[in-house]
């Protein structure tokens, strides 16, 4: 494919209702001539930071880089959540027009990465990118810990951070591996006066048995174990809710929902039709 110089020009605005702002100049960014890639804010820019339950907004100018005029006829993006528009679609060369980006922040903390495409009607053109990163700041997070984590503090690994969905799978006669532990926590800045609290634990189903331990005014762990430690569990798969009621105004409801498959093969590893034992062929 033919390539051609781009002439890139970017023109940002973020809002960010009541977090910090950065100027238009900060979030400057140059892609190269030969990808086509925005970067928001730059690859060296400052990360702009909005409360967990606000969306992160933005507007990007972006130029028609290409010597024929074009036009937009498909957009794309990482996320279904997020709101996307074009000001206008028919694109002459070197012609501009705003992209409006929204998306909302639930559910979230941490570092978040979303890439948005811009597809023009002519083939020879590469699709124009945008790519996005802000912080998020958490409400009250949400989290699992690892085995043999036992301090009060999130996980390093982000797989095991907001978590709104336990999933356990065991044998009928393995009631004791029903143990999950979950971390209740928020940061500094987010802290209701007099220090978060967990008011109520609701949970309404019969595999689990729930309890709680506030270990300061941050965090409080909440620990999942067997009703019946000794039952033989019957067969079938559970779809059970844990609502969390806290006293922080924003995120006073948390829900959780807990998948649970008793099956006597569970911890098997899957079988493979396909796959035969050396020597051989399938089918034998």
């Amino acid at each position: 494919m033919i390539r051609f110089i781009a002439i890139l020009s970017i023109a940002i605005a973020c809002f960010f209702g009541t977090a910090n702002t950065i100027s238009a100049l900060e979030l400057i960014n140059k892609p190269s001539v030969e990808d086509h890639i925005y970067h928001i804010p730059a690859l060296d820019g400052q990360l702009s930071t909005v409360r967990e339950t606000e969306p992160f907004k933005a507007q990007v100018t972006i130029t028609n880089p290409y010597n024929r005029a074009g036009r937009i006829v498909r957009t794309d993006s990482t996320c279904v959540c997020t709101v996307l528009k074009v000001d206008k679609e028919f694109l002459l060369p070197g012609d501009s027009t705003n992209v409006h980006y929204e998306v909302p922040n639930e559910r979230t903390s941490g570092t978040v990465k979303q890439i948005v495409w811009l597809y023009f009607s002519d083939p020879d053109f590469e699709p124009i990118e945008i790519r996005f990163r802000w912080n998020v700041q958490p409400l009250v997070a949400v989290d699992v810990l690892p085995p043999n984590h036992n301090q009060a503090a999130r996980p390093e690994d982000i797989m095991w951070r907001d978590i709104y969905r336990l999933e356990s799978a065991i044998k009928p006669n393995e009631a004791t591996k029903l143990v999950k532990n979950l971390l209740i926590s928020a940061v500094q800045e987010e802290m209701p006066e007099g220090g978060l609290k967990v008011l109520n634990v609701q949970y309404e189903g019969k595999l689990w048995q729930i309890s709680q331990r506030e270990v300061d005014t941050l965090n409080t762990f909440i620990f999942l174990r067997p009703a019946d430690p000794d039952a033989t569990l019957a067969q079938g798969d559970f779809e059970e809710k844990l609502v969390i009621t806290t006293n922080k105004p924003g995120k006073e409801t948390i829900e959780i929902e807990v998948g649970t498959r008793v099956d006597p093969n569970a911890g098997r590893p899957p079988q493979n039709p396909l796959f035969a034992p050396p020597g051989l062929p399938p089918g034998q």
